[in-house]
């Protein structure tokens, strides 16, 4: 890497791979006299421009296809008005403590903020002149019966469809949550337990079954997890033998493990090299070595069999890409894809070679905007309210209608993904955003008789329930019953555990270097599931590779989880559709996501994730040390903020300021650390999650801090 900066310290340019053939990616920056960016080049030239006022606050953004996002501000920097070429015209309104009071969109929806005396989010009224209000609550400092510890503290939640509390132990740890969640049956009501030792390392996970999941600490690193019934009840050994790589402050990623199979320990090794980056990895059978380029973007996936080291040829996969480290080519043994995008990273083209020849099929984009408007070859029609949310995808009989609620959510999908079978479905999402109900409202038949066989096969109404960090910890039937509940290790799915208690089917996850999930064996060691997709997704799974039972899995990239009826993808904030390897929604943070808010991963899904459907974090060759499972909670609640960089509100005039510095400086020290390779490692590889880090809670950052 090549740095280069002016006589004032400005990074002016970086230079990935200098000297290298087909390689040389430069990005370069200009800046004021003030010191402000005012340009950034791609490494195709594609210019990206910025504007400010007398403040230095950011105003006016134009984009690599001349789209123009402005902000415009009230003399104390306050964002009055949103106007993009994606979500159309916003404009907003400040209480006297600078907190964010009403925001009216596109859509002619009103957002009312009320907050309490400390100036914290206390409810959100969502209201439309033809619509009924959509109102999200938070309480905090309860006290009583479910509340313990509750001063200072966020202690319930409502929101349409069910309510949330949250109880604390006396050091301010997350000691219990409960939701209770109104079903067609009922009220669901699911509570988890946490359990810590005297460092505040997580020793004990209570699901709502009562199952309990026991984290077993050696000098401050975890060695072993294993499962029981209820906490009475002796725990089955899950994983032992646990190993991690090093990492400054305290442990890395997972290295090796033992799977406690019914015939004995099964070794599971991960293979990192002097960078740090995962190289070769177990998936079942077989043993994937992963091969990088000169600017560390991975090149290929090569394969061979895991007993006798013999290569498997059908199982390889090689990367192509352009000068921006988008994916442009995929070859495999039986396909090819080839992959064309426009100036902002919109694809524009997806073409796919097999022995059957080749099928082209153009994605066209609206000239004003990032939206994708249709397909050929069939043609696809897709269409976008006001505020750019997707609500109709038709291909033919083939697709799906929706309808957003106030907030934007989907709550409803009239789909059919076969053309020949038509579903209803609702969903109820809570005050952190994540989905926690999933209803069938109605099922028919729209082609022949013996086509529409799939019906039947189709889920019940599904309760779902979210740990600390938001990762899926189980699926609960409208009663409570549990259907399957899941076991993380660092954010990677280790584990399932099907039905009750009393007669509990344990299942082990094979995940690969991003963790998706690629392979799924049984106790007995018998491979039962299988998905060694197409990179954004768009491939169906193997759900009875070698005769033993069809078994499902819904978990897809990080994050995400496929719905069978519709074939999209649920993404924690948004929807996402791994047909066309983009999000059907505009991103809530606005350019903070990225200069195209409907892109996945910016077009790099073999190297990037977007945990939670905001913005895309490049897998770090070292990561962050994350504890196992998490123990630090997302930030509650969350406030959706559309401005790049922009301060999440509510924050008082003061704390505005405080924030701003904050933010200047972290930008500062993150662009310096972007070019220092160790700390680069230590930091996650990106500016963004560098500064989220690096910044204070009640800034938007993460408080994860850095060192």
């Amino acid at each position: 890497m090549n740095l280069e900066y002016d006589a004032q310290g400005n990074p002016t340019r970086t230079t990935l791979a200098p000297g290298v053939p087909g390689l040389n990616l430069s990005t370069s920056s200009s800046y004021d006299r003030l010191n402000r960016r005012k340009d950034t080049a791609d490494p195709r030239s594609k210019t990206t421009l910025f504007e400010y006022n007398g403040r230095d606050d950011l105003t006016k953004v134009t984009d690599p296809r001349s789209l123009i996002t402005e902000y415009p501000r009230n003399g104390l920097g306050e964002a009055t008005a949103l106007t993009s070429p994606d979500t159309g015209a916003t404009q907003n309104t400040y209480d006297a403590a600078g907190n964010l009071k009403t925001r009216l969109d596109s859509r002619g929806v009103l957002a009312s903020y009320s907050y309490d005396a400390l100036n914290r989010l206390s409810s959100v009224v969502y209201s439309h002149p033809s619509q009924a209000s959509h109102e999200v609550t938070w309480n905090y400092d309860q006290t009583g019966a479910g509340f313990s510890n509750g001063i200072g503290r966020l202690t319930s939640t409502q929101f349409p469809g069910g309510s949330a509390s949250y109880a604390y132990d006396p050091l301010g740890r997350m000691v219990s949550t409960t939701q209770a969640i109104a079903t067609t049956t009922g009220t669901a009501t699911l509570t988890t337990g946490y359990g810590y030792d005297s460092a505040g390392r997580i020793t004990r996970i209570t699901y709502p079954s009562g199952r309990v999941l026991y984290i077993t600490h050696s000098s401050g690193i975890p060695t072993a997890l294993s499962i029981a019934p209820d906490a009475n009840a002796a725990a089955l050994p899950l994983v032992t033998g646990l190993q991690f790589e090093p990492a400054p402050g305290g442990y890395g990623p997972a290295r090796s493990w033992q799977w406690q199979l019914s015939s004995g320990a099964l070794a599971h090794e991960r293979v990192f090299d002097v960078y740090g980056r995962i190289v070769r990895y177990p998936l079942g059978g077989a043993i994937r070595d992963i091969s990088y380029d000169a600017a560390g973007r991975i090149r290929s996936y090569v394969h061979y069999n895991a007993t006798s080291g013999v290569p498997v040829p059908q199982l390889d996969q090689y990367f192509g890409y352009d000068e921006l480290d988008r994916i442009i080519s995929v070859n495999t043994s039986v396909d090819a894809w080839v992959y064309a995008y426009d100036d902002n990273g919109n694809r524009t083209l997806v073409s796919v070679t097999n022995a059957g020849g080749t099928s082209s099929r153009t994605h066209t984009i609206a000239a004003n905007s990032n939206r994708l408007l249709a397909l050929d070859n069939p043609p696809r029609a897709l269409a976008q309210d006001a505020a750019g949310n997707t609500y109709s995808d038709l291909q033919g009989r083939i697709g799906w209608t929706g309808t957003h609620d106030l907030a934007g959510r989907l709550v409803q999908l009239n789909s059919s993904p076969d053309g020949s079978s038509a579903y209803v479905t609702r969903y109820t999402y809570n005050a952190l955003e994540q989905r926690v109900l999933v209803t069938p409202v109605s099922a028919s038949c729209i082609g022949a008789e013996r086509q529409c066989a799939a019906i039947s096969t189709r889920r019940a109404a599904v309760v779902y329930v979210y740990d600390q960090q938001g990762l899926l910890l189980g699926e609960y039937g409208s009663n409570g019953a549990p259907i399957r509940e899941y076991v993380w290790l660092q954010g990677t799915p280790l584990a399932v555990i099907d039905g009750a208690t009393t007669a509990p089917t344990i299942f082990y996850i094979y995940a690969d270097h991003i963790d998706t999930p690629r392979t799924v064996i049984d106790r007995q060691g018998r491979q039962r599931w299988n998905w060694l997709a197409e990179p954004f997704g768009n491939s169906t799974p193997i759900n009875n590779p070698l005769g033993f039972g069809a078994f499902d899995l819904n978990l897809r990239m990080p994050g995400q989880y496929w719905d069978r009826e519709s074939g999209l993808v649920y993404h924690w904030h948004r929807t996402y559709d791994a047909g066309i390897g983009r999000y059907t929604q505009s991103d809530p943070i606005g350019l903070a996501g990225g200069i195209n808010t409907y892109a996945y991963v910016e077009g790099n899904p073999v190297s990037k994730v977007d945990p939670d459907g905001l913005q895309s974090i490049i897998i770090a060759p070292r990561p962050i040390p994350i504890p196992v499972p998490g123990v630090t909670p997302r930030p509650l609640p969350m406030t959706r903020d559309p401005i790049p960089w922009g301060i999440p509100e509510p924050l008082s005039p003061s704390d505005r300021e405080f924030c701003r510095r904050e933010r200047r400086a972290c930008a500062e020290l993150c662009e310096k650390a972007e070019c220092d390779p160790d700390k680069k490692n230590i930091w996650g590889g990106s500016i963004e999650k560098c500064i989220r880090g690096c910044l204070p809670a009640k800034c938007g950052g993460n408080g994860v801090g850095i060192s």
